[in-house]
């Protein structure tokens, strides 16, 4: 015991833990203050854990946060926990502060504590708008108006053709849209799709058979109607919707790829070849992945 009071640091936890004289009115709402810094503790850790694998990019920023969801090993858990734990973070500081006023903890002799809670709380309280402010311009020098892709990634409720066919291919979609009949999904996969460039896959859920393609940005809608609604996209696509029905299609985004430029189709020409090598779609004409820009096709 006489160590706990002539130690330097011993010294300071006993004055806080064993010695620190406390009010005899003493209650469970006094346990705001160590609640706090247990989800501050929790903050730290996941978002230091997060960070390894979120790239802050305008252009990355989605496909790092779709990486951690889908291949970190209970990335989704540690996300969440962030994220839910923020809430209750500021849920604790407002019962923290309510709780002080209560019982007067802003009068003498506490008032330079009282005063210090208060600048970090205005602080917190800027931090956390500045963070929501960033996010709203990120989205709009992405042209995102519209962020509801979010709600439709995977894990969704996939039929059970389809979750064999995804197991089958070890395929893990960004997007999915199924029951294409369906006049919603096809206004849903227009509005998600729009400010987007990327590879795609349709999907025969009867023979097992696919086509692998790419559009820049705002044509991916383009080609799921001309594939799977007009049918003049793929010849073989076509005759196959055409023999087996549009229900028993889906369309599948692969990947998101980021583009500055849509003219520049380099990097999406490069991906898309890399998943026609992969996979070898049986739909597909052409071996490898071409830019058609320009192109004029006889009859």
């Amino acid at each position: 015991m006489r160590s706990l009071k002539s130690h330097v640091l011993l010294r300071l936890v006993n004055s806080y833990i064993v010695d620190s004289p406390q009010p005899a009115n003493i209650s469970y709402l006094w346990n705001f203050g160590s609640l706090l810094a247990l989800c501050l503790i929790i903050q730290i850790l996941t978002g230091a854990f997060l960070a390894m694998h979120y790239t802050p990019h305008v252009d990355f920023a989605f496909n790092s946060v779709e990486h951690i969801m889908r291949d970190v090993n209970n990335g989704w858990l540690i996300r969440y926990t962030h994220a839910n734990v923020a809430s209750f973070f500021f849920i604790f500081v407002y019962m923290h502060v309510g709780r002080g006023l209560y019982y007067g903890s802003y009068k003498s002799p506490r008032v330079l504590v009282w005063s210090i809670g208060t600048i970090i709380l205005i602080l917190m309280m800027a931090i956390a708008f500045l963070g929501f402010i960033g996010l709203k311009w990120v989205c709009f020098f992405n042209d995102v108006s519209n962020i509801q892709y979010v709600s439709i990634s995977l894990p969704i409720a996939c039929s059970n053709r389809l979750q064999s066919f995804l197991d089958k291919h070890n395929i893990k979609p960004v997007m999915v849209f199924e029951d294409l009949t369906n006049p919603d999904t096809k206004k849903l996969a227009y509005r998600t799709l729009k400010p987007f460039s990327g590879i795609y896959l349709v999907v025969n859920l009867v023979n097992g058979k696919y086509y692998i393609g790419s559009a820049v940005t705002g044509n991916i809608y383009m080609r799921l109607h001309k594939h799977l609604f007009s049918k003049i996209g793929n010849v073989l696509v076509g005759k196959a919707v055409e023999r087996y029905g549009l229900e028993n299609f889906v369309f599948l985004v692969l990947e998101l790829v980021p583009q500055q430029d849509t003219v520049d189709v380099k990097l999406l020409l490069e991906r898309e070849n890399h998943y026609i090598l992969y996979f070898k779609p049986e739909y597909n004409i052409a071996p490898l992945a071409t830019n058609s820009t320009g192109w004029k096709h006889s009859e």
